[in-house]
């Protein structure tokens, strides 16, 4: 149902349209009672189903490093919702393909992922080999040297 609210205004003799003077404060209520048209809502969820397997990678589906983003990731882009852990990596990854196309020097900064912070956490907690597991958790930063960088930018996203 849809109400609309109008008051009512009439122009003055002399004075331009722009200029109304207000004469009387009586709402007018007008109620449409349709039903919203069911072929329409049709149409909107096949195209919701047809679009439900479809997969966007970024920035390609050749590069090893490409996130691989879901229609149900779409879901968490929703105002009050929290953002997951794949959309969060997108923008990461974002990030860092415009930051190298637009400067050909070494950056100052790196990016981990979302999981790269489950791991250390897992590893931190362990009672395992403590040298074992930093050489597990090297590999998240293989062929960067983190020490010479500016900035480290760790996500941490839990539930």
């Amino acid at each position: 149902m849809i109400c609309c609210y109008f008051l009512r205004w009439k122009a003055s003799q002399a004075q331009s349209s722009c200029t109304l003077r207000h004469v009387n404060d009586e709402a007018v209520v007008l109620v449409d009672e349709e039903e919203p048209d069911v072929v329409e809502i049709r149409q909107q969820v096949h195209v919701v189903e047809s679009t439900m397997a479809t997969k966007i990678y970024y920035p390609s589906r050749d590069d090893p490093e490409s996130v691989e983003i879901c229609y149900s990731d779409m879901e968490s882009l929703a105002p009050e919702a929290y953002l997951s852990s794949t959309i969060m990596n997108f923008y990461i990854r974002y990030l860092q393909q415009t930051k190298s196309l637009a400067d050909g020097e070494r950056c100052a900064y790196h990016f981990f992922n979302t999981y790269f912070y489950n791991k250390l956490k897992e590893s931190v907690f362990s009672k395992n080999d403590k040298e074992a597991s930093f050489v597990k958790l090297r590999r998240w930063w293989k062929g960067v040297n983190i020490f010479e960088k500016a900035y480290i930018f760790l996500p941490i996203h839990e539930k």
